[in-house]
């Protein structure tokens, strides 16, 4: 869960699960249609505290983490 106070307005869970079947040009049709919708973007800083936050979280793995926070350190 991301905390209301790292920018966001509410309790919003975090999937940072890559997906494996996507397809842009599905997706774009599907956005065209109506199907999906843009709801919001993350700025660069709510990406970062999000990433802290998915980082320190209880069923975070350790080798996880620590990719999550080397990845947030080559960004500094």
């Amino acid at each position: 869960m991301i905390c209301p106070e790292v920018g966001l307005k509410k309790q919003t869970w975090l999937d940072l699960r890559g997906l494996d079947d996507g397809d842009i040009a599905e997706a774009c049709a599907h956005l065209a249609s109506g199907r999906l919708q843009h709801i919001f973007s993350l700025n660069l800083a709510q990406c970062r505290e999000a990433s802290l936050c998915v980082a320190a979280a209880d069923d975070t793995t350790m080798e996880q983490e620590t990719s999550i926070r080397d990845q947030l350190a080559s960004n500094d």
